[in-house]
């Protein structure tokens, strides 16, 4: 009867050992990440800026400045104020949420 338990010790260890091997067990998914470029850092007020963003892991992306929903794009935006305008965008997927922001300076003849 020992025996019978050692082997059962033993073969439970084993499998737990191969599915944590394998990959099984929970896993975390793989955080989103996202990146942002703007074609130009400094523009005349009134003039545009396009910014174009990229992302891995993700399944939708949002931000104040577009109505897309798209995990990459691009798009024109007006730059209305003298100084430092921020653009940021946030991509979701089944893991952490990444983000991503730049800075276009506005100025003035």
């Amino acid at each position: 009867m020992a025996n019978q338990k050692t082997r059962n010790i033993i073969v439970t260890g084993a499998i737990l050992l191969l599915a944590s091997a394998c990959g099984g067990g929970s896993s975390t998914p793989p955080a989103a990440t996202v990146s942002l470029t703007a074609d130009a850092s400094s523009v005349l007020v009134s003039n545009t800026s396009n910014l174009t963003w990229s992302s891995t892991n993700a399944t939708a992306c949002s931000a104040s400045w577009t109505a897309q929903t798209s995990t990459s794009g691009s798009e024109a935006v007006t730059i209305s104020t003298a100084g430092n305008n921020t653009y940021a965008i946030t991509c979701r997927g089944s893991g952490a949420a990444g983000s991503a922001s730049v800075i276009i300076e506005g100025y003035r003849n």
